[in-house]
């Protein structure tokens, strides 16, 4: 049958109990090894429906062995919909869309399946998944849709793919949804898919996106999670991302504006080739190598981010933080700006944030200059001394801000300039873990104490409650009261002393005071073991008037 209208095709037996009229459409119904058609615009041929004309069919019941194809010269939409709807083909694509964009609508409160076979009868031909499109493809409704990829993938389109709704289970020998142009997703979808391949996958030559405004994700994938060719685009979403391959990778942009991403990745968990930015959103990362990569511009705005571990942390060219919280957890290099690809000047430049790094390696490791404005930094530093817990080439001007690092002593070094104060501590021998850290001043008021998570040695300490001219003490050990912020005591909290290491007057706004190791800037006056003259540092609480105080 031929012609113009709204269609209904069922496959399989006859289905009573959840079948959905829709007014003015073409019912296809599957029936095991035959198909019947209500309506026009279909010609069928054995087991194979072909809609030729726009309009609106509905698809019931179950197919064996055959297939339901598009392939309409029309300008008007065509719509199908799945209502309780089975259709299986051993030699091709079960849904094939040769000629017409199409929306695929599944209806509310059914089950509805697609599965090819592992061989098609025309291999060197385009379809190569379970649901296959030449032309634009949408997928909308509030039903289920469960698509086997035996052949290759399991849901392409080679223009744009559109998903507004449904419950879609994708398990996919390759790739589990391409969209060759495009893939955008809004509304709230829930999308499961296993890949031998990519997940998610737009690959157009340099113009291939993905854009995600909502949804709810599952990814089990052999390649990457999601994998476009120019840009990825996150601005809403629940994402759990289990990868052999990388997280979510771009070829030249990805932006986050929100969602919920919690990455398990052999490779990056996220990673672009050129700009990456963060505005927003919560990133829980656990990588095999880089957390987050970029290899040209890497801008973090806002957002919550947890990288439980990696080998490096967050890893690009120039690095600019104004804003956000991040947790670093890595086996090397925290922050690395390191490219030597781009013919950009390596540099790390923060105005804002929360960042807290535990470093095995480099704590932050910078192969250019380092500009702080504002914000906190907190480094738990390397054991070994072939790293820094801030480390640089070119410079490091600290303006305003709070930072603490603590780490080995062999490469250790303050920032070179600014107009906050500055200090590093050196010390004769490592200290335990948890060891405290604390300075005061002289008269006794508490600027910091911090207990680090591991060995130490050294610490750099900026802050703006030092002040040239004003005397401190430096001590090690003892107790605080209050409950650390990874390793930070609130300044309210009573610090009972341990082991006043040394006292000096903060005659310059950066200084070296301490033992004699680290490198890039030497020590004050007097630092060699001895307090600067007339300190009056007080003695730790119960030693005697005439006890000797250890002091460097």
């Amino acid at each position: 049958m031929t012609g113009r209208g709204v269609v209904s095709i069922v496959f399989g037996l006859v289905c009573c109990c959840l079948s959905v009229t829709v007014q003015g459409a073409t019912t296809i119904s599957l029936q095991g090894t035959a198909i019947s058609v209500s309506g026009s615009g279909v010609d069928v041929s054995g087991t194979v429906a072909t809609i030729t004309s726009a309009g609106t069919y509905t698809v019931v019941g179950s197919l064996k062995d055959g297939q339901l194809i598009v392939d309409c010269n029309d300008k008007d939409s065509v719509e199908i919909i799945l209502n309780s709807a089975s259709i299986t083909c051993s030699t091709g694509s079960a849904l094939l869309v040769n000629q017409h964009d199409t929306k695929i609508t599944l209806s509310a409160g059914t089950s509805n399946s697609l599965t090819d076979g592992s061989t098609y009868a025309n291999p060197d031909d385009d379809p190569n998944a379970a649901l296959f499109s030449k032309d634009g493809l949408t997928i909308a409704g509030s039903g289920k849709l469960i698509v086997t990829g035996n052949y290759a993938d399991g849901i392409t389109s080679k223009d744009e793919l559109v998903i507004t709704g449904g419950t879609i289970t994708v398990n996919a020998v390759d790739d589990g949804i391409r969209g060759k142009d495009s893939i955008t997703i809004s509304g709230s979808p829930v999308i499961t898919i296993v890949a031998g391949g990519d997940a998610l996958k737009s690959d157009k030559n340099e113009s291939g996106t993905v854009l995600i405004q909502g949804g709810t994700f599952v990814v089990d994938s052999t390649g990457d999670a999601i994998d476009a060719e120019y840009s990825v685009d996150i601005t809403g979403g629940a994402f759990q991302f289990t990868s052999k391959g990388k997280g979510i990778k771009a070829g030249s942009v990805a932006t986050f504006s929100g969602g919920v991403i919690d990455i398990l990745s052999v490779d990056d968990a996220i990673h672009t080739s050129g700009n990456l930015t963060i505005n927003d959103g919560q990133f829980t990362l656990t990588s095999g190598d880089d957390a987050i990569h970029s290899d040209v511009y890497l801008t973090i705005n806002g957002g919550t981010i947890d990288i439980l571990s990696c080998y490096e942390g967050i890893e690009s060219t120039v690095i600019t933080i104004t804003g956000g919280t991040i947790h670093l957890n890595s086996t090397d290099d925290g922050i690395n700006a390191a490219s030597d690809t781009t013919g950009e000047s390596q540099s790390l430049r923060v105005t804002g944030g929360y960042i807290y790094v535990n470093g095995q390696g480099d704590g932050v490791d910078i192969n250019g200059a380092i500009t702080f404005e504002a914000g906190t930094l907190i480094v738990d530093g390397p054991t070994a001394n072939d790293n820094a817990a801030i480390d640089f080439d070119t410079g490091f001007t600290l303006d305003a801000g709070y930072v603490i690092g603590a780490g080995s002593c062999g490469m250790a070094e303050p920032p070179t300039a600014g107009k906050q104060c500055s200090i590093l501590a050196n010390f004769n021998s490592t200290l335990a873990a948890k060891t405290l850290f604390h300075i005061q001043t002289t008269s006794g008021t508490h600027i910091v104490t911090y207990a680090p998570a591991k060995t130490w040695q050294s610490v750099v300490f900026s802050s703006s409650a030092l002040a040239v001219g004003e005397s401190y003490s430096v001590y090690y050990g003892g107790s605080c009261t209050g409950t650390p912020t990874d390793g930070v005591y609130p300044t309210t909290s009573v610090y009972t002393a341990g082991t006043l290491e040394t006292t000096f007057t903060l005659t310059t706004s950066i200084m070296k005071v301490g033992a004699e190791c680290g490198g890039g800037f030497p020590p004050h006056s007097g630092s060699g073991g001895h307090p600067h003259s007339g300190s009056g540092a007080p003695p730790p609480p119960g030693a005697a008037d005439d006890e000797e105080v250890p002091i460097l």
